[in-house]
């Protein structure tokens, strides 16, 4: 089953929102985590009621900037119909960004071909994608077992663990950068096309349970978060002082978001300024709290971290195709081996462009 939302949410009681029914495409069908199925058999018989969805809200925008997409790579509805739908809105909205929200599967127990989608995914989207967010059910679901001390989480805690950093390192604020937009986002963090993977980083990572017991200070913060980025370790806890990883920061966003955030000093922002190249630094901030805490700072960087993530892919896929394995699968709807090998090759260039960075 499939459902894409192409909509603003309508208000439903008093704080709750819920997406239009009225306003969706939804489809009753898999993919059989295929993406070339999803691609190539089910995305173009919705192509015209996903133009018109997107026309129809479009037509309501004051201002269009950017389209953000959310999707899996794991199977073949969210890789391929999302490969797809990008495609669509970079040939029908040329001049509007898009910033594609990839959710990489667990490391292995997920999907026997995941390793493909997503291989076949990074491939496409680098061709018509702005900016390609790697989300990782791997590190939230390590977050809240070892963090947040929850020995099995569900679905909807690992969700919220993807969505609210992203919500928050993305979402809109005031400050040093003034208004902050998705679009300028992008624009900030991606500035060269042959380099757009970015992480998501986030402080505290701390038990709702325990926020009224602790108070962090915006120094205290930014410190642990400097370290965590320059050492490639997306878990506060696995951070070491002492630690000779080192991460090349292509660009770095921080949001803060809480009481002070728009009065932070400049001495407490100084640990932060080192960690990107060249200090591409965007600094925003919002009085809104996040996260259940008081205080809270949310990053998004485009750097080297990203190639760990999608080495794992790569090298996992390269040996599948080694013995064909699963092939047949693919070559049925027309994704034969010299598309994964040009999907492959595409890939490497980019790990390449990031290794270079170091």
């Amino acid at each position: 089953h499939f459902l894409v939302l192409l909509c603003r949410p309508r208000r439903r009681r008093a704080a709750a929102y819920a997406y239009d029914a009225r306003r969706a495409v939804c489809e009753r069908v898999g993919s059989g985590n295929n993406w070339a199925v999803g691609f190539h058999v089910h995305a173009p018989a919705l192509r015209d009621a996903l133009a018109d969805a997107v026309r129809r809200e479009a037509e309501h925008a004051d201002r269009l900037e950017a389209f953000h997409l959310l999707h899996s790579c794991a199977g073949g509805t969210g890789s391929g119909l999302g490969s797809f739908a990008t495609t669509l809105l970079a040939d029908d909205y040329p001049n509007v960004l898009r910033l594609n929200s990839v959710v990489f599967p667990y490391h292995s127990g997920e999907v026997i071909v995941q390793n493909y989608n997503a291989l076949l995914t990074l491939a496409h989207l680098q061709g018509v994608s702005d900016a390609i967010m790697l989300l990782e059910n791997q590190t939230a679901s390590d977050m809240l077992i070892k963090a947040l001390q929850i020995e099995k989480p569900s679905i909807r805690q690992i969700n919220r663990e993807l969505a609210v950093p992203l919500a928050s390192a993305l979402g809109p604020g005031s400050g040093a950068e003034a208004q902050s937009s998705l679009a300028a986002s992008v624009a900030f963090l991606c500035p060269s096309p042959s380099a757009k993977w970015l992480s998501l980083w986030s402080v505290p990572q701390t038990r709702e349970s325990f926020a009224s017991f602790t108070r962090d200070n915006w120094g205290g913060l930014l410190r642990r978060l400097a370290l965590m980025v320059r050492q490639r370790q997306p878990l506060e806890m696995a951070a070491r002082p002492a630690s000779q990883a080192r991460n090349a920061v292509a660009a770095l966003q921080i949001c803060m978001h809480g009481d002070g955030a728009d009065r932070v000093s400049s001495a407490d922002l100084r640990p932060i300024e080192a960690v990107p190249e060249d200090e591409r630094l965007r600094v925003v901030a919002s009085p809104a709290a996040a996260s259940g805490v008081d205080r809270a700072v949310a990053a998004a960087s485009n750097c080297q971290y990203a190639t760990g993530v999608v080495g794992r892919v790569v090298e996992r896929s390269e040996r599948m195709l080694r013995s064909r394995a699963y092939l047949h699968q693919y070559e049925r709807f027309g994704v034969g081996l010299d598309h994964f090998a040009a999907s492959y090759a595409r890939v490497q260039q980019v790990v390449a462009r990031y290794e270079d960075l170091g």
